[in-house]
């Protein structure tokens, strides 16, 4: 994936939610109503969103199996509708989330789509886990600090979701493993 491909990615991304793009071109007004926990923890699952998106995106142009191609399509849908959600509720709660990828990540999907064929596919399957891994961990401590149901819904369904997720990557990269 080029730079271009991945400012595409990231422009497409604010496309399909322009609430977003909309609390991006705001001041972050600081919020009564969130705790500087809950604020941090969603802030950070923003960042991560762009990321999350473009290397599903990477995974539906490169992976070299359809079952492969059918799970980042999944990663794709799924984060896609998280999103909305998390920039939902960043409206109704007042804050600014961003709407770009971290230099970090855009170094890493970088070096990822450089990769092809089952080289690819390993990459992509360890960068799943260890990413929703994390994803799972940051979302079991933020449930277990915040007391704003409005987040609380918010971080269950990603919690829950990458959970399904790192669970699919897992038994991908086991059945790679094993050939």
């Amino acid at each position: 994936m080029t730079a271009r491909q991945i400012i595409t990615a990231a422009a497409a991304f604010a496309a399909i939610t322009p609430c977003a793009a909309q609390a991006q071109m705001t001041m972050p007004m600081p919020s009564m109503n969130v705790s500087s926990v809950d604020r941090a923890f969603l802030i950070k699952n923003a960042q991560g969103s762009v990321s999350d998106l473009a290397h599903g995106e990477a995974g539906t142009e490169r992976a070299s199996t359809n079952e492969l191609r059918q799970f980042a399509i999944q990663i794709v849908e799924d984060h896609s509708r998280l999103n909305m959600q998390l920039y939902q509720l960043a409206q109704k709660k007042g804050l600014a989330l961003p709407v770009v990828m971290e230099d970090k990540d855009r170094d890493e999907l970088q070096s990822l789509v450089q990769k092809q064929g089952t080289d690819f596919d390993r990459a992509f399957l360890q960068a799943e886990v260890r990413i929703n891994t994390e994803d799972v961990r940051d979302g079991d401590k933020e449930l277990s600090v915040t007391q704003d149901p409005d987040v609380r819904a918010v971080v269950q369904q990603y919690r829950d979701t990458e959970s399904l997720m790192l669970s699919r990557a897992q038994t991908f990269l086991s059945r790679m493993e094993r050939k």
